[in-house]
């Protein structure tokens, strides 16, 4: 991929999470209340496209190093290796941005148990 395509996954990261809160908003005002299988499905497209964003942006960092197996490793081990990475490329605003991706991954829920909570 080129340096030009890399910026497709942020937008792409930013739309899943904005249809998924917008969907489980939209229940929770109706009173339904969405399956654990769409919260394991958005969440697994989530880390998914977090892998390959960080995929394709470790190859500006040459310090990073990448085994074969580096997407995979990515996706197993993400809990520990997304936070390390966001502070090895980019330090303190890395931290900033991995609290950001945290949020915006639960921003449907955050917002339904904001609704509940007025009730």
């Amino acid at each position: 991929m080129t340096e030009k395509n890399t910026n497709i996954f942020m937008p792409a990261l930013v739309t899943l999470s904005v249809l998924v809160t917008g969907y489980q908003v939209v229940l929770a005002s109706l009173g339904f209340k969405y399956s654990d299988f769409f919260v394991f499905v958005s969440n697994t497209v989530f880390i998914s496209l977090v892998a390959l964003w960080i995929e394709v942006d470790s190859r500006r960092f040459p310090e990073i190093y990448r085994p074969y197996e580096f997407s995979y490793l990515i996706c197993v081990y993400w809990i520990f290796y997304v936070p390390y990475y966001f502070w090895r490329t980019r330090r303190a605003r890395g931290v900033m941005i991995f609290v950001g991706l945290i949020l915006l991954s639960n921003l449907g829920s955050l917002i339904t148990k904001m609704m509940y909570g007025a009730d």
